[in-house]
């Protein structure tokens, strides 16, 4: 039996997450966790989303909606109330860091 307090909080947090290319939705409110450690393996059938939600993830590709969280902190927009993209300099160093 796991003792949730005793839980880290998770690596990388996906909460919601859309993305369309004009009116073709590829990722529809996506949702995910992955603790420290853990293994995890995206799989599903060509044109699935799958590499979108990797590029959203590292902010190689601008998502829409949701957030993404790796160790606590937004990927790829700036925690000020209003959506505000990161700059390039403070990406490639949040990069860095993971």
């Amino acid at each position: 039996m796991s003792d949730a307090s005793n839980a880290s909080p998770a690596l990388l947090e996906v909460r919601d997450v859309s993305k369309a290319f004009g009116p073709v939705e590829v990722l529809r409110s996506v949702s995910l966790e992955v603790a420290r450690g853990e293994v995890v393996t995206i799989v599903g059938p060509s044109g699935s989303g799958k590499t979108t939600l990797l590029r959203c993830v590292n902010f190689l590709e601008s998502y829409d909606s949701g957030s993404i969280r790796i160790d606590g902190r937004e990927v790829g927009y700036r925690e000020t109330g209003t959506r505000q993209r990161r700059g390039e300099r403070d990406l490639a160093a949040m990069r860095a860091e993971t």
